[in-house]
């Protein structure tokens, strides 16, 4: 291992984020994402791509690089089996691998307590207090991921469906989304294989069409919204605590939340690889299993 040196991963379903540090130097690359539920393989070949593009990038030989300690925090892990499975299959010599919350909570909150709801392709909320945290969600886009983005871009499509349909009004948004595919039956030849990362993809068009007041974009923001204050609520979230919402996704929903709840949010105070670096510095990896 190389002393003093770290790595940090936060490997979501869109982007493989990857930073090294030596505490005098940081080097930060982002490639392509893989969900590890979707595909266990796919995900440790982004991680490893992401590391040679970082060598090359930092001038530090892909030998060097993945002998410093690394932290990993990846989208999709259920498990310690699931996680020992794709230790085993990356190129770092010393290497601890979670799911993506604690990253995420970590450099969100900084040492701070408060509740954080993760917005991306997927989603997540949890709490921190007194240094326990406490999560609910994230149990992927089959039967979860609320309000998430590849949520949003599911949703989305079921409704131009509907709007097609005639069972509700079309809007400037539908009938944009009906063009973009070609047709109804373009859209459900896209959904019969879609990965979340491509549904996501929709997301920021209808957050922005929503902002411009389309009806249906509103409706949909405005029920990914309701999914977010019912998990704050279940969460313990009251008035005076502190309450992130990372990343341009999780802000875009703060016209559409509760006022109490909106008026709460605050920036974060760092990213979920700033929280992976903080925990590739704390965590004797050595000696995890």
């Amino acid at each position: 291992m190389t002393r003093g040196a770290f790595i940090g991963v936060d490997c979501g379903g869109t982007q493989c984020r990857i930073a090294w540090t030596d505490g005098a130097r940081r080097v930060d690359f982002i490639g392509r994402g893989a969900n590890f539920t979707n595909s266990p393989s796919a995900c440790a070949r982004a991680i490893a791509e992401a590391a040679k593009a970082l060598s090359e990038k930092s001038g530090i030989s892909y030998a060097q690089l993945c002998e410093a300690r690394a932290y990993l925090g990846v989208a999709g892990i259920m498990t310690a089996e699931q996680a020992s499975q794709l230790r085993k299959s990356l190129p770092f010599a010393d290497a601890i691998v979670e799911d993506d919350r604690k990253p995420l909570v970590v450099g969100a909150l900084a040492h701070r307590d408060g509740f954080v709801g993760s917005i991306g392709t997927g989603s997540f909320y949890a709490r921190r207090t007194g240094g326990v945290v406490k999560s609910l969600g994230g149990w992927g886009l089959i039967l979860g991921d609320e309000a998430s983005g590849a949520w949003l871009g599911r949703g989305l499509l079921r409704m131009v469906l509907h709007a097609h349909d005639g069972l509700v009004p079309r809007t400037a948004l539908t009938e944009a989304i009906l063009d973009e595919f070609g047709g109804p039956e373009a859209i459900v030849d896209f959904a019969r294989d879609a990965l979340p990362a491509e549904y996501a993809r929709l997301a920021p068009g209808l957050a922005a069409a929503a902002e411009a007041g389309d009806p249906q974009g509103r409706i949909l923001m405005k029920t990914g919204a309701d999914w977010i204050a019912r998990a704050m609520e279940a969460l313990g979230w009251e008035p005076g605590h502190r309450l992130v919402l990372p990343g341009k996704l999780g802000k875009a929903y703060i016209p559409f939340l509760p006022k109490t709840i909106g008026a709460a949010v605050t920036e974060e105070a760092g990213t979920a690889l700033d929280g992976a670096l903080t925990l590739a510095r704390q965590v004797d990896i050595a000696g995890a299993a």
